[in-house]
């Protein structure tokens, strides 16, 4: 009989201790939520007393409150804070976008084969690499591809000082250029860009300081791998003209034109890890939703807002299917399929060109589509709303 009851207290101990390492692991360092909100998940599992003092009050600000399990074991501090609500005019509209560098992006170093017939490659020589960035020819800043091309044809065979911007850092390195064999110019071995354009998806513009947020991921150079640099540029109304239907194994991809009157919709300020974001110059006065903190969010039915032909945006369905509430990765925070039967007969699911989609779910904005999972087109990642909304704070 002792040995049975010996037993029972052992296990209840050790269903505690796993509950309580489950109950701390689950519980976030920092809980956000909107004025509007009702304490949610995972808070609802502590004594929250304190918390739902604040809550009722609808103050914002921002407390350290102690998490305990059971309301008597104490768990850990954590930051609890109300933000004021925040309304938004949710998107869907196919984009333009355009950005530009602070100087030019160095996508490759190359050879060449010089007049002489040697192989050569100054900038290699230098130390120039993929992904710098170069400011400067001889102390005059470089604005274009043609401006690099004509300062080093200008240069001729003399060393050239040539201002790099790597990790953070600015310095100059001496560069001799060599005189090609096929066109006779003067070259250092660089391919360099200036720009980059695509299509996207507006997320949502706010009224009242006219900040906008798209895309739910950053803007990728492919050639070198990492975040483009961005300068300034700007996004622009645009038409889907076709689509290409995603498959298994081969992601599909809205193709779209600019609209005739090519209206700027707004300049581009930045490229983060959430998105790019601005300032929005001509949109129309639509109805504005508000925003849902993370915790608010629940598996289950939403919709998702996008465009798939001309610059209709359309509400299709789709089902929230996980959310990693703690992800380290903003951009892929839940995972989500597309269910709406329409939506899958025309795009297969989700397909390039949708990054940004706004999503919906009780009437509140609550994130945006951001990848598509390649070997299933019909499911994917999101970023969640409150990521995006620091953007245009």
């Amino acid at each position: 009989m002792m040995r049975n009851v010996k037993k029972i207290i052992l296990f209840s101990i050790c269903t505690v201790l796993i509950y309580t390492g489950w109950a701390y692991m689950e519980a976030p360092n920092n809980y956000i939520q909107f004025a509007n909100e009702n304490i949610s998940q995972p808070l609802n599992l502590y004594d929250i007393s304190e918390v739902k003092k604040i809550s009722a009050a609808s103050a914002t600000g921002k407390q350290d409150l102690q998490l305990k399990l059971f309301g008597l074991i104490p768990l850990k501090n954590i930051s609890f804070q109300v933000l004021r609500d925040v309304e938004v005019v949710p998107g869907g509209n196919a984009i333009g976008i355009k950005l530009y560098t602070k100087g030019l992006l160095v996508v490759n170093v190359a050879r060449f084969e010089a007049e002489n017939n040697i192989i050569v490659s100054p900038a290699l020589d230098s130390g120039i690499k993929d992904g710098d960035i170069i400011l400067k020819i001889n102390d005059s800043s470089v604005q274009s591809n043609e401006d690099f091309v004509k300062k080093i044809k200008e240069n001729g065979s003399n060393y050239a000082k040539i201002t790099i911007y790597r990790n953070n850092t600015q310095f100059d390195v001496e560069v001799e250029p060599q005189k090609a064999k096929d066109s006779g110019d003067y070259k250092i071995g660089t391919w360099v860009r200036d720009s980059a354009t695509g299509i996207g998806t507006l997320t949502f513009y706010r009224k009242d300081n006219n900040k906008f947020a798209a895309l739910g991921h950053s803007i990728i150079d492919n050639d070198i791998g990492e975040k483009y640099n961005v300068e300034n540029g700007c996004i622009e109304q645009a038409r889907v003209s076709s689509v290409v239907k995603g498959e298994k194994g081969y992601p599909g991809e809205l193709k779209g034109i600019l609209s005739s009157d090519e209206t700027v919709m707004g300049n581009v300020e930045g490229n983060s890890i959430n998105g790019i974001y601005g300032t929005i110059e001509n949109s129309k006065d639509n109805n504005t939703i508000k925003v849902a903190s993370r915790w608010n969010i629940k598996e289950g039915p939403a919709t998702i807002l996008c465009t798939i032909q001309n610059d209709t945006v359309e509400s299709f369905n789709i089902d929230i299917q996980k959310i990693m509430y703690n992800s380290g990765n903003s951009s892929k925070s839940m995972i989500i399929k597309i269910t709406d039967e329409r939506l899958l007969d025309i795009t297969g699911g989700i397909v390039q060109g949708m990054s940004g989609s706004p999503i919906i779910q009780n009437e509140k904005l609550v994130g945006a589509v951001t990848h598509v999972f390649v070997n299933d087109p019909t499911r994917g990642y999101a970023i969640f709303a409150e990521n995006m909304l620091e953007m245009t704070n």
